[in-house]
């Protein structure tokens, strides 16, 4: 299995392009798992992510 491990810190503007460009790629998705650490953001960047629960793994850290 791969594993893509993303770190975030405030990229809202970013981070829904990321997982995206992730997501699509052409290997099976069993083959393949997304982590995304979400450092603290103090932006929408959580909410983002909450959108792609059923599809990546997210761990939001309380303190960066």
């Amino acid at each position: 299995m791969i594993s893509i491990i993303i770190t975030a810190y405030n990229y809202e503007k970013y981070i829904e392009r990321a997982l995206r460009s992730c997501l699509d790629q052409s290997l099976p998705r069993s083959q393949y798992e997304v982590i995304v650490v979400n450092d603290c953001s103090t932006d929408n960047t959580a909410k983002i992510l909450a959108n792609y629960s059923d599809e990546i793994q997210i761990h939001n850290l309380k303190k960066n």
